[in-house]
């Protein structure tokens, strides 16, 4: 039988390495041992600690499919280490190198992690997000991945560092009809999320069991009934194993209809000054550079080719490519010409 210390860990000396370069405040590098210590609220709020500090330091990116010598995408705990930690890059992944990334973390650290897959809405994908307030929309193919952890007090919670600038910015209780902020101050709600239990327009059995985890967001304040909840993804609780993200990632990362094959991507969030809360993000959008801070948009920068594109990651989301990466993408569709 399979356990999850069958599952890969990181060393305490990795973690170590880890929160350093996540500019982890120092009370809050704990131990598997220590964290066993923790109640359950001390546990949730070293969790929505962590996750901050991962979303703003760990881009949402898919560099590897276009700035990389030899395309493709590895879910190993060993290269994801090197990449987002060792190396010093500024690097990150797209959604299943993140979340495997993060989940190994946490289970490091002791914690009851669980993945599972998930379905992203076409509201999301197909660029019609915000428009309707349909309750029920369809959704595409198992494409994304989410943690499910549970603390102490055997509540559960799930964790999603993989999904860019509409994902969760903390540990969301699997409660039905949660709401919260998610980026933002009570002052100053940039955007607030929001969970419930339901069917999809995809749903054909609508009996209980079938019921789903519909995760949304909207830009605003919870109760703004003048703009529309964006259904992002929605998941069930049935464990997936590493295999499970194999074959899904490849999907993912090499069919022809998928938005990670035909577009640079590059995201990571801004934390408040405080520390305590993420306010906007800075965001590579096609021609330029974007960061967004208390929902008010501003351009940083315009790119018009290759070396604006490389410059550009540098300069302003820290993303440092070697020579031979910034090479490998030439003759590419994703190109700047």
């Amino acid at each position: 039988m399979v356990s999850s210390s069958d599952r890969p860990t990181y060393t305490p000396d990795q973690l170590k390495q880890y929160f350093t370069y996540i500019d982890l405040p120092t009370p809050f590098h704990h131990t598997a041992d220590s964290v066993q210590k923790l109640d359950a609220q001390e546990q949730l709020k070293f969790v929505a600690t962590l996750i901050r500090h991962q979303l703003c330091k760990v881009p949402f990116e898919n560099l590897d499919l276009h700035y990389s010598p030899v395309k493709g995408i590895s879910l190993n705990h060993v290269f994801l280490f090197d990449k987002v930690v060792t190396r010093n890059a500024g690097r990150g992944g797209y959604c299943m190198q993140n979340n495997s990334f993060f989940g190994t973390i946490l289970r490091s650290l002791g914690f009851s992690v669980m993945s599972t897959g998930a379905r992203v809405s076409k509201q999301v994908d197909d660029g019609t997000a915000g428009t309707h307030h349909t309750e029920e929309v369809t959704y595409g193919g198992l494409g994304h991945q989410v943690n499910i952890i549970t603390l102490t007090d055997g509540k559960k919670y799930f964790c999603d560092v993989g999904f860019g600038a509409s994902g969760p910015t903390f540990a969301v209780p699997l409660e039905n009809g949660y709401t919260a902020i998610n980026t933002g101050t009570k002052d100053h709600i940039a955007s607030s999320m929001r969970l419930h239990r339901g069917f999809t327009a995809n749903n054909t059995h609508r009996n209980p069991e079938q019921e789903l985890w519909i995760y949304s967001i909207k830009y605003g304040r919870a109760d703004d009934d003048s703009k529309p909840w964006i259904q992002c993804y929605c998941f069930s609780e049935t464990e997936f194993f590493p295999s499970d993200f194999e074959i899904m990632s490849g999907w993912v990362s090499t069919s022809r209809t998928s938005m990670f094959v035909n577009k640079v991507i590059c995201q990571k969030f801004l934390m408040s000054e405080d520390g305590e809360c993420l306010v906007g993000d800075i965001t590579l959008n096609e021609d330029a550079i974007k960061e967004r801070r208390f929902g008010e948009s501003k351009t940083l920068t315009e790119i018009r080719s290759e070396e604006d594109r490389v410059g550009a990651l540098e300069r302003y989301m820290g993303v440092r490519l070697r020579e031979d990466e910034k090479m490998g993408i030439a003759g590419f569709p994703s190109a700047i010409s």
